[in-house]
């Protein structure tokens, strides 16, 4: 095998693992993305409090 060959496959060997990471990283983020639009929602549809109704008298 020469140098040549060598580094071609080195070359596509990198482009495939960069090309699943990025998928990889890409579907997580939105699984992470969709959760917390999924909470904002939950979030927002909760009845808000305001921090004098959290405080206790001294």
């Amino acid at each position: 095998m020469s140098s040549t060959t060598g580094a071609v496959i080195l070359l596509v060997v990198l482009a495939a693992v960069l090309a699943i990471a990025f998928v990889a990283f890409w579907v997580r983020d939105k699984q992470r993305a969709d959760e917390e639009k999924h909470d904002l929602g939950r979030i927002q549809q909760e009845p808000t409090h305001t921090d004098a109704e959290h405080r206790h008298p001294s």
